[in-house]
């Protein structure tokens, strides 16, 4: 949102801020999204992180492939051979549903989009405006 604000860029610390992660979180999905082409980082000191490519043309499932790579660490082990042709299955069953579903979605659709309201739900169940100042 930053760039189409005109807006300085974040350094890492910033988009920890940001997103209220720890850095241990968001650094490996930063380098991620470097390592794939989707962001690149300034000479400046502290760096700071650019598009390095136009946010209009980047998808979001380019996107989410680049943080999916990022967490890679999480192993399924089947215990049959059975077992594992149902579960890669289901992974290519959801991967193809994404891709339907985010086709034609940039990060410059994201970046530009509104917020979608929020309706907090308390424990009793009743809804709760969050623009009240009851509740």
């Amino acid at each position: 949102k930053n760039y189409y604000d005109n807006l300085p860029a974040l350094t890492l610390e910033e988009f920890v801020e940001s997103f209220n992660l720890p850095i241990e979180a968001l650094e490996p999905v930063m380098e991620a999204l470097e390592g794939y082409g989707l962001l690149t980082l300034t000479a400046d000191e502290p760096p700071t992180y650019l598009p390095a490519r136009p946010l209009d043309t980047t998808g979001l499932k380019d996107v989410l492939d680049a943080v999916r790579g990022a967490d890679e660490t999480v192993v399924l082990k089947p215990q049959s051979e059975s077992a594992e042709l149902a579960v890669d299955q289901l992974v290519d069953h959801l991967d193809q549903a994404m891709t339907r579903a985010l086709r034609g979605s940039t990060l410059k659709d994201l970046a530009l989009s509104k917020p979608a309201p929020v309706t907090l739900v308390s424990q009793s169940s009743q809804k709760v405006d969050p623009s009240s100042s009851e509740g």
